[in-house]
């Protein structure tokens, strides 16, 4: 029996040694690029992410058990006073809608009329 070229071809396909960490058609340039492509990519953003954790980082300190207590009274001040404003903020907006439904009971067909016309 007389081998033809695809039988070759097979054959020389099937007897080639490939590296176990190559992927699959890791002879074609372009898949390989692109995976080697992936992984620096991945590592630049690995290095970024931890360049501006550590500038987050960088004058944080953990507060100590001496300094414990007045980091509770600080927050606690903090909050009171986030209250504060937010309780501000929604009496001010009531007040405001109000004065508009006033406005808007006041408003006849005459006031409307004489309103337009001036």
């Amino acid at each position: 029996m007389e081998k033809t070229k695809e039988d070759n071809v097979f054959s020389q396909i099937l007897h080639t040694t490939v590296r176990e960490e190559v992927p699959i058609l890791a002879h074609q340039k372009s898949i390989e690029q692109r995976l080697q492509d992936e992984k620096l990519d991945r590592k630049a953003r690995k290095a970024l992410a931890n360049e501006k954790r550590q500038k987050l980082e960088k004058g944080h300190i953990l507060p100590s058990d001496l300094t414990l207590n007045k980091e509770k009274h600080l927050r606690k001040i903090a909050t009171k006073g986030v209250v504060q404003l937010f309780n501000a903020i929604k009496q001010q907006q009531k007040s405001t809608d109000e004065k508009s439904k006033e406005k808007d009971t006041k408003l006849t067909k005459q006031n409307f009329l004489e309103m337009i016309k001036s």
